[in-house]
């Protein structure tokens, strides 16, 4: 599978990028420096404080692993950046989260959304065909370019090209459980996003499927920015460059996968990699 990061032009984003990110495109920054940034991060759900002063970035080309136990915070902070942990009544969030310089928090969450694409832990394909599934993003937005060779770029990228080629006009809930994943990512990439965002993407999917998605992500994370949680530490090791681990809503540790898992800095990072706890 060839990932091809579709080019953003009037077709494959509707409106302009703002000016703000035009200029930093234009800069050129040094690839050391993270595309995706969250810096003092708190968001609070009613009186419960989920994610504690978290700051890390996220570089382009690369995916990053947000593992810890169950209640850390990683979820929340996964849809704090494209903003979808505001759909919760109660929720409140301090702190800057920002992609090519703009911050996120103060942009119009429709235009996060577009930019930033995210995967959830069961899949969710709409009661439509497969074809409109993946071509349904671009159409509310606006897409004017070949819906067709469209929607066989994002199968293709999803690794799920070859398996519904055939088949395009038939109902996507007629595909098996690791299909209709695929099949997310799929209708995910067909709006030319910067970041993925994947939620314990393979958590309810079989080894065989599991296997899929994860050389899915690798094959992502050469072309975007990539970052996924999950309960998987094997996972973590196959598929991520970086490793993010966090503990009751606070980021212990974060650096090189190798390093986190190898060689960890701080204590609770080595228990819970070592299974002494999670």
């Amino acid at each position: 599978m060839t990932a091809t990061h579709a080019t953003r032009t009037d077709e494959t984003l509707p409106g302009p990028l703002p000016a703000s990110v035009a200029e930093a495109r234009a800069a050129n920054a040094p690839a050391s420096v993270p595309r995706l940034s969250v810096d003092k991060l708190d968001v609070w759900y009613g009186q419960s404080r989920a994610v504690q002063n978290a700051t890390l970035g996220f570089s382009d080309h690369s995916a990053t692993a947000l593992i810890g136990p169950s209640g850390s915070g990683k979820s929340t902070l996964l849809r704090a950046i494209n903003r979808m942990h505001e759909v919760t009544p109660g929720t409140r969030t301090s702190g800057r989260i920002t992609l090519d310089g703009v911050d996120l928090l103060a942009a119009d969450p429709v235009l996060v959304r577009r930019r930033v694409g995210m995967v959830f832990q069961a899949p969710n394909p709409f009661p439509k065909s497969i074809r409109e599934n993946v071509a349904w993003g671009a159409r509310i937005n606006g897409y004017t370019g070949d819906m067709d060779a469209l929607v066989e770029r994002s199968l293709r990228q999803a690794a799920l090209w070859g398996e519904v080629k055939d088949r395009l006009d038939t109902r996507a809930t007629g595909l098996s459980g690791g299909q209709q994943q695929r099949l997310c990512i799929a209708r995910a990439l067909a709006v030319a996003p910067d970041v993925i965002l994947m939620d314990e993407p393979t958590s309810a999917l079989d080894p065989r499927s599991t296997a899929q998605i994860e050389e899915t992500v690798k094959e992502l994370a050469s072309q975007y920015t990539v970052v996924i949680v999950t309960h998987n530490l094997g996972q973590a090791q196959r598929v991520a460059q970086q490793t993010a681990f966090l503990l009751n809503g606070s980021l212990v540790e974060v650096g090189p996968t190798d390093e986190v898992f190898g060689n960890p800095r701080e204590t609770p990072t080595r228990d819970y990699v070592q299974g002494r706890f999670g």
